[in-house]
């Protein structure tokens, strides 16, 4: 790999500050695998987010007035995968605002301050994305007559590519949190990073109030949405290009946006048809600024390709060579420490350990019936396996018959008539989740003295659990009574009679 390197001085430092991504530097774990506990037989995925180091490049601060500052964050090259499932490649280093661009830096830069919203350190906004790129150009001028900006730098707006990448910072979720949106709009996620719909009052606040994200960029989730340096002339149905009908670009959430509009990869496009096209403005956009090389200077060079190999209790596993591993059937022998080593052509680095718990597979629901038939009547016992605890359960036993009289049902069970016969159940429930089944059940069924009969008899028991319905199926079985023999009947008397001897 091959890189050019570029010095320097930032900010009248004496010492030269390289603006260039360095080789030979071991990667950085971003997430580190997690433990995790699963079931016997169910899927498990470990994963690792890593990047290449940085030895070189700093952060800075650009001195705008006696009070008022700029704090530029610079961004490694690397890529990212949009929402369409493209590979994205920031094959150049950069550096982007921390915040957005305040009324303070605006009016120390431009002279005024066109916001609806006015206050020191809220974002600017009424700014159009010509004014916005005015601000970069003026800002250019000021510290290259400072001496603190070489030739082949500028200060511009960021492409949407690296606007998202930045936002992103190695995340591939809605949010730079590493959380998805729940909801579309009203959203618990969204508070944490942005200001929106649902939590701004409808107005901006000053910037840096919400989290930021890993690589120390905020707001770029809510509070104005921000103008990008991209932006689409129109075809005319003749085939010219009109550049009266332009689409220029603005990204991240704002104040006055659903959460559904917030995300890592929100864009919003503004289309107009007149010479104004790009200069129309909304306080509810506003802007950050990007420092980049010009395309005749190298900033940075591609990022050495990063290499993964996982390990289980410190052995090699063949074939585990993405960033993340996947155990599609997990079995007792696969619990264990996992961890994964992430090298580049500047070193390597190895992961905290994730501990993988696979609990035994639980037995299986069951019910078993035993029937105990003696003439004209059946003892039944049911033993129930293996129940666990839910929020509400039901057992019933139903016999193909009418006929039937129940006796002796335990633990208040019910008999009742139904449209081809008769039914015995059970049934309790607690909210809490925690109700218990009955692991014995008994009831006696008869049928009419003198009958002779055979009677189908099938069952269910169906328990409702905080991970779904789980059931069991009681066996069909027919059940035979008969009729008790009855005591002989005389006919005909035996009579006295008197004989002789002999």
């Amino acid at each position: 790999m091959k890189i050019k390197n570029t010095m320097i001085s930032l900010l009248g430092l004496t010492a030269a500050t390289a603006l260039v991504y360095a080789a030979g530097t071991a990667p950085v774990i971003i997430t580190q695998p997690q433990s995790q506990t699963v079931n016997e037989g169910e899927s498990v995925t470990f994963s690792v987010v890593a990047e290449n180091g940085s030895n070189g490049t700093n952060d800075f601060t650009i001195p705008l007035s006696g009070s008022v500052n700029l704090d530029m964050v610079w961004i490694e090259p690397g890529t990212f995968i949009d929402e369409t499932q493209h590979k994205v490649i920031i094959d150049k280093g950069y550096w982007l605002g921390k915040y957005e661009v305040t009324q303070a830096q605006f009016e120390v830069v431009w002279g005024d301050n066109p916001s609806s919203f006015q206050g020191a350190d809220r974002p600017v906004e009424m700014v159009h994305r010509n004014r916005a790129l005015g601000f970069c150009i003026m800002l250019t001028e000021q510290e290259r007559a400072a001496g603190r900006l070489p030739e082949g730098y500028e200060y511009t707006l960021p492409t949407c590519e690296q606007w998202e990448y930045a936002c992103r910072a190695g995340t591939t979720t809605d949010l730079n949190s590493g959380k998805n949106l729940s909801d579309a709009n009203k959203c618990p996620e969204m508070d944490e990073v942005g200001w929106y719909q649902y939590n701004s009052n409808d107005m901006t606040h000053p910037v840096g109030q919400k989290k930021p994200n890993a690589w120390g960029l905020y707001d770029m989730h809510g509070n104005v949405s921000e103008w990008c340096l991209d932006y689409e002339s129109v075809f005319l149905p003749t085939g010219e290009i009109s550049h009266w009908w332009v689409t220029s670009y603005a990204s991240g959430g704002c104040w006055k946006y659903r959460a559904d509009e917030c995300r890592s990869a929100s864009i919003n496009e503004f289309t107009a048809t007149t010479v104004d096209a790009m200069d129309y403005t909304w306080n509810y956009t506003g802007f950050r600024v990007a420092l980049v090389a010009s395309t005749q200077t190298e900033v940075s060079a591609a990022a050495d390709t990063l290499t993964y190999q996982w390990y289980k209790d410190g052995t090699a596993i063949s074939g585990a060579t993405a960033s993340s591993y996947t155990i599609e059937s997990a079995k007792q022998s696969d619990a264990g420490s996992y961890t994964v080593t992430v090298s580049n052509g500047g070193g390597s680095v190895t992961s905290d350990a994730a501990i993988l718990t696979v609990k035994a597979k639980p037995e299986a629901l069951s019910v078993h019936r035993d029937v105990s038939v003696i003439g004209n009547k059946a003892t039944v016992t049911l033993t129930i396996s293996n129940a666990p605890k839910g929020y509400f359960a039901t057992l019933e036993e139903n016999w193909q018959s009418k006929i039937l009289t129940f006796s002796g049902i335990s633990n208040d069970g019910t008999a009742a008539e139904t449209e081809n016969g008769m039914k015995i159940s059970w049934s309790g429930f607690d909210m809490g989740g925690n109700y218990q089944f009955p692991g014995t059940l008994t009831y006696t069924a008869t049928v009419p003295e003198g009958t002779s009969t055979t009677v189908t008899l099938s069952g269910q028991l169906v328990i409702t659990t905080s991970n779904g319905a789980v059931s069991a199926d009681i066996a069909v079985q027919n059940v035979t009574f008969t009729a008790a023999p009855s005591a002989p009947v005389i006919t005909a008397q035996p009579q006295s009679q008197t004989v002789s001897e002999g």
